[in-house]
């Protein structure tokens, strides 16, 4: 039986058991990085649909950025389980920032971390900045129902995107 990449019933070390779950974790980091680029994607498709003023094609456009939204929230999820999961076998809290987990991995896992952390950031950034463009877009171009639909859309990917971004509690995020 496996979870989260890994064979429940093996036996064998901590570090041969914590590498499995620093595997899963970076498969995950790189499952959410491509739904962030197809998300960048849509938002650049949207804008095209809005420059050349082929409304019929935005509800597909929207459709996209919905599916993609919900794959990025599971993915999320997938990454919260797992990343608890190693936070817990490194000795950190359970909810551990990223940026926490890769201090404490053994290399090459934290090399590997350390670099899916700075991309994550740079495009959730990059999704931010094309949420907004979007947004101005298709005000300008007096669609403003489909805006607030698009850009909730987006905020409610990007949410769960966040590598180190300020949690209400007031400490940092994963």
């Amino acid at each position: 039986m496996t979870f989260h990449g890994r064979d429940a019933g093996a036996t064998g070390s901590p570090s041969t058991q914590a590498g499995g779950s620093f595997a899963a974790l970076a498969s995950l980091l790189w499952s959410e990085r491509e739904l962030l680029r197809r998300l960048e994607f849509n938002l650049a498709m949207i804008a095209l649909i809005v420059r050349s003023g082929e409304w019929d094609w935005l509800s597909f456009a929207d459709d996209e950025v919905r599916a993609t939204s919900e794959q990025l929230q599971a993915s999320e999820l997938m990454r919260a389980a797992e990343s608890e999961l190693l936070a817990r076998q490194s000795g950190l809290a359970g909810d551990a920032t990223l940026g926490e987990l890769a201090a404490r991995a053994p290399e090459p896992w934290q090399c590997i971390l350390r670099d899916h952390h700075q991309a994550l950031r740079a495009l959730t950034a990059a999704v931010d900045a094309g949420a907004l463009a979007t947004d101005r877009l298709l005000r300008e171009a007096e669609a403003a129902e489909w805006s607030a639909s698009v850009v909730r859309n987006i905020a409610s990917a990007v949410r769960p995107a966040r590598t180190d971004e300020e949690r209400p509690d007031g400490a940092a995020g994963r």
